[in-house]
């Protein structure tokens, strides 16, 4: 895929709010981040975080591209996404719908791009479904840097009602939660030199996945995220050209 096409897939992605919301209700306030990596092998093309739905992923492919690395992609995709795209040109539909059939993939919709006169149509011919292979810790670790994972958490341990009693407050196979939650299920102590693995097993623990996808997005929504770190984020009904 060319840099001016995968451009012009961008922009025309931002100025299409309805084809997702149609499919997934409304989205309320909305950010938009392209070309996010999400894990060792994939670079997301897009991922829109809505404060009502969550993180949802789309995946670019262009007439010139090949499904090769598909599966691999969707499988990071579902890792970190409640729900999953595959936007592909009409030409290489076949070849998408072979993998997005499979049962593994049941749950990834598909949104198929069209040239035409000069513009770039979309239309969804697949309705993404709710993932149930999300992983909160996954999600947590893609999206945040370290400072950024331990201001949410002592966020978070200011307010008991978010945290969820139903939890599995006991690190799979490890000590008790790292050794931060006490008997109660409450936190003891947030310390800022604790390894980012160490903190996002404490998160996963503590906080339903609805609950933590909401709380990650609230930070992008507010651009709470550290400075130094800067990341391009759009809006989807956004120009992209524009600010680019």
């Amino acid at each position: 895929m060319t840099e001016s096409y995968a451009g012009q897939l961008k922009g025309r992605l931002l100025k299409a709010k309805t084809i997702i919301s149609y499919d997934l209700g409304e989205l309320g306030d909305t950010k938009v981040l392209f070309e996010k990596s999400i894990g060792q092998h994939t670079v997301a093309d897009c991922l829109v975080l809505s404060k009502v739905v969550g993180v949802v992923g789309i995946e670019f492919k262009s007439a010139h591209d090949t499904t090769r690395r598909l599966k691999r992609q969707l499988l990071d995709y579902l890792k970190v996404c409640q729900h999953v795209y595959v936007m592909c040109d009409k030409s290489i539909l076949s070849h998408v719908l072979s993998i997005t059939n499979d049962k593994m993939f049941e749950n990834v919709g598909v949104i198929v791009t069209q040239d035409y006169e000069d513009e770039i149509v979309l239309g969804s011919l697949k309705k993404a479904q709710a993932n149930p292979a999300f992983s909160l810790y996954t999600l947590a670790d893609s999206l945040l840097w370290k400072g950024e994972l331990y201001t949410l958490l002592k966020t978070i341990v200011t307010r008991p009602d978010l945290i969820d009693k139903n939890r599995k407050h006991i690190s799979t196979g490890r000590t008790r939660a790292q050794g931060a939650i006490a008997n109660n299920g409450m936190i003891s102590s947030i310390r800022q030199d604790w390894t980012k693995r160490k903190m996002l097993t404490v998160y996963n623990n503590l906080v339903s996945d609805s609950v933590g996808t909401r709380a990650i997005v609230e930070m992008y929504l507010q651009n709470a995220m550290n400075p130094d770190k800067s990341v391009t984020m759009y809006r989807l009904g956004q120009d992209y050209e524009s600010l680019r």
